[in-house]
């Protein structure tokens, strides 16, 4: 009887020892599918940064370029002789406060000496012609926009991006260089709003690898060439947007880098965060489970039950995890981050969205384009916090004004659209415009200061202006600058524009 006890209870412990096994086994697998989770998330999140930021650096770089051809138009026909004048310096102030990311606007003679700048300068008081981008433009028949290296202002030790456009005479011999100097901090600050952990990074390089700005700042960094880098030399050839792993050029990290290339300008956007600690929950989820199936294995049959209660809180934890990150990049892809509403992207799909009901309804689209008249004097005045708080309530107080059915955005910088739908004539949306200006006449109190930005507002009707949302949009646009050039705080709509 005691022999065949023995064998019993080796049976038993054999029973046991497999189940260990199974159980070790399962939870070897389980953890495995939870690092494959925990990438795939990192992953989605990085590729959303990117083609966010991407949106973002297009916008300043377009703004910029426009700003350069538009001062190159206007020295065209000024002459070049012409330019050194206090009226152009105005011009040009009146263009480099349209745009948060612009921090001055210079014209150039052939010698490399200011004529004309946002900055008021007196002419010929500055000599840019060391600058590589007015060495470039002096030996170039290139007359398209060009970004060149970042450098730091002789003037005020900022570090600049410049984007220059060269000047001809009527001849085509070289006269100049117009050159907007785009302001890092902008991108350095919009880069430190988004969490990428202590050991993250974000960058921005040229098509030739050159690197224009990075946070964290590194400044020995800047304008270095990082063309045999493994992003450079492996993987954008192969394709202009993608996610990988790889070790830092600039300091050896290991990372899970997303990178995008701009389809409208010669850029690369980069975003990079440390495999470390994409993969820190999940390793302290792993050390979690593991003490537990270790306990769960001394126990045995005793502590089945409870394994099974502690995977199935673990398996609804991660669950929950999961799903709060998927909310917060799908926040991150389609909400604008300082006001709340929808960004451009997200505004412009519902804008689709409306115009396709209206279509299938027989019924009209409003379409608003919003832009406050006072925003960047607010900004350089009272600071960025200032600014925000303007923006803040801006949106809050066209939420306000607008239906539950309408389109609400935030196109960027102190512009805004709405999308009124479902409308039976024209009149109503101006009516609504109308409601919008009161509205925003009010000022906003910010610290004990009343902020009056008011606004003025550019209205296009689907069908009747177009059918097209970039034909719509632009017309929009085309209306909002006719309303400010009535004299700001007024609505014009397209239809008005194209009977004056």
């Amino acid at each position: 009887m005691l022999k065949i006890s023995g064998i019993r209870h080796y049976g038993i412990l054999l029973v046991a020892m497999a189940a260990c096994l199974a159980l070790i086994a399962g939870e070897g697998l389980h953890v495995w599918e939870q690092r494959k989770r925990a990438e795939d998330i990192g992953r989605t999140y990085l590729e959303n940064v990117a083609l966010t930021l991407t949106q973002t650096v297009e916008g300043v770089f377009t703004t910029a370029e426009a700003a350069a051809l538009l001062t190159a138009g206007l020295v065209a026909r000024r002459g070049i002789e012409n330019s050194a004048d206090r009226e152009l310096s105005q011009i040009l102030v009146s263009l480099a406060h349209g745009s948060r990311s612009i921090r001055n606007i210079r014209v150039l003679d052939r010698a490399g000496k200011g004529l004309a700048s946002s900055a008021m300068e007196l002419p010929g008081s500055v000599d840019f012609s060391s600058r590589e981008y007015f060495r470039y433009h002096s030996t170039s028949a290139d007359r398209a926009p060009r970004i060149g290296l970042p450098v730091v202002g002789l003037q005020v030790p900022s570090w600049l991006i410049p984007v220059s456009v060269g000047l001809f005479d009527p001849a085509g011999n070289f006269a100049g260089v117009v050159i907007v100097s785009i302001d890092m901090q902008f991108f350095l600050r919009q880069f430190e709003r988004i969490e990428i952990g202590s050991d993250g990074a974000i960058a921005l390089q040229n098509l030739n690898g050159i690197l224009l700005v990075r946070h964290p700042f590194v400044a020995s960094a800047l304008a270095q060439d990082f063309s045999q880098s493994e992003l450079f030399r492996v993987h954008l050839p192969q394709a202009s947007a993608g996610t990988i792993e790889l070790r830092s050029a600039i300091d050896g990290g290991r990372r899970y880098l997303s990178y995008r290339k701009s389809d409208n300008s010669p850029l690369v956007v980069s975003v990079a965060i440390s495999v470390d600690e994409i993969l820190a929950p999940w390793v302290h989820d792993s050390w979690r489970s593991a003490t537990t199936v270790a306990l769960v294995s001394l126990a045995l049959l005793g502590f089945a039950m409870a394994t099974f209660v502690v995977r199935r809180r673990m398996d609804r934890e991660a669950e929950a995890v999961r799903a709060v990150e998927q909310r917060r990049i799908t926040d991150l892809a389609n909400l604008d981050a300082l006001t709340g509403i929808a960004n451009r992207r997200a505004g412009l799909d519902l804008l689709r969205a409306q115009i396709a009901k209206a279509e299938a309804g027989g019924r009209r689209v409003a379409i608003l384009l919003i832009d406050l008249d006072k925003f960047k004097a607010i900004n350089d005045t009272y600071g960025h916090r200032a600014g925000d708080a303007v923006l803040i309530e801006t949106a809050a107080r066209l939420r306000q004004s607008t239906r539950e059915k309408d389109v609400l955005a935030r196109l960027g910088g102190d512009e805004f659209l709405v999308g009124l739908g479902e409308l039976e004539d024209a009149a109503m949306g101006a009516k609504l415009a109308e409601r919008m200006i009161a509205l925003l006449l009010t000022p906003v109190l910010f610290e004990g200061k009343e902020l009056a930005a008011g606004c003025s507002i550019g209205i296009a009707v689907y069908p009747d202006d177009a059918r097209d949302l970039p034909l719509l949009i632009q017309y929009a646009d085309e209306a909002m600058y006719a309303a400010k050039s009535r004299g700001r705080g007024t609505i014009r709509s397209y239809a008005d524009i194209q009977t004056a």
